[in-house]
C-alpha cells in the first residue's frame, strides 16, 4: 500500500513540472532531462511511470482538460438560477484561464506544432460547447439573435485575448495598476460585457415567472 502511495506521489510530482516545461517550452523544446532536473526524480523513473514522453505529454493534457471541466462543473452546481449559471461559469472560466496559463500555452504550442491530437481533441471540446449554447437556445436560457458558434466566439474570445496581451497593455500603456488589480478590473467589465448578450432575455423570463 506504501508503495502505491509513493508510486502515487511521484506521477503527481512529475505531472506538475511536465505542465510547467510543456507550457513554457512545447512539446518539442521540452526534454525528460529538463523535467527531471524541475522535479528531481530520474529520467529513468519518470520512463517506469510513463513509458515515454509522448504518453507524459497526453496525460498532462487529459489532466489539464479534466481540471478545467471540475471547474466549470462545479460552478455550474453552485448555481441557483439560469442567470446564475452563466454569471458562476463565467467567473470560473475566467479566473482559471487567467491565473493558471498553462493549459492556454500548452493549446498555443500545440497549433504552433501541429499536435494534431490536442488539435483535434479542442475541437471536439469546440463543437461540445457550440452544442451546449444550442441546447441553451432550445430552452431560452441563452440569446438565440446569434449563432451558437457566433455566441460561443464572443464568449471565449475575449478573455483568451486578455490573456495573451494583459502584459503588453500594462507596460506599453504605463498603466499603474497592479496585474492583480488590472485582472479584477478586466473580470468585472468582461463579465458585464458578456452578461448583456443575457441579461435582457434572463429578466424577461423572471418578469413572466412574476
Amino acid at each position: 500500500m506504501r508503495k502505491e502511495r509513493d508510486g502515487e506521489s511521484t506521477k503527481a510530482t512529475v505531472l506538475r513540472a511536465a505542465r510547467q516545461a510543456f507550457a513554457d517550452h512545447g512539446f518539442a523544446g521540452t526534454s525528460l532531462a529538463m523535467i527531471s532536473q524541475a522535479c528531481g526524480i530520474s529520467d529513468g523513473l519518470i520512463l517506469h511511470h510513463f513509458k515515454s514522453k509522448e504518453n507524459l505529454y497526453r496525460m498532462v493534457q487529459e489532466d489539464l482538460a479534466a481540471e478545467y471541466l471540475q471547474v466549470i462543473n462545479q460552478a455550474s452546481a453552485r448555481a441557483q438560477d439560469e442567470r446564475q449559471i452563466a454569471l458562476q461559469t463565467l467567473r470560473a472560466a475566467f479566473q482559471y484561464w487567467s491565473e493558471d496559463t498553462a493549459y492556454y500555452r500548452i493549446s498555443l504550442w500545440a497549433y504552433l506544432e501541429n499536435q494534431s491530437a490536442l488539435i483535434e481533441s479542442e475541437a471536439r471540446l469546440t463543437a461540445g460547447l457550440a452544442e451546449k449554447v444550442k441546447e441553451m437556445q432550445i430552452h431560452g436560457q441563452a440569446d438565440d439573435r446569434f449563432s451558437p458558434v457566433a455566441l460561443l466566439t464572443m464568449t471565449i474570445g475575449p478573455l483568451h485575448f486578455w490573456v495573451r496581451h494583459r502584459e503588453e497593455f500594462r507596460r506599453t500603456l504605463h498603466l499603474d495598476a497592479s496585474p492583480e488589480q488590472l485582472n479584477r478590473d478586466f473580470e468585472e467589465e468582461f463579465i458585464r460585457m458578456i452578461m448583456k448578450l443575457y441579461q435582457p432575455l434572463l429578466e424577461d423570463q423572471a418578469d413572466n415567472k412574476a
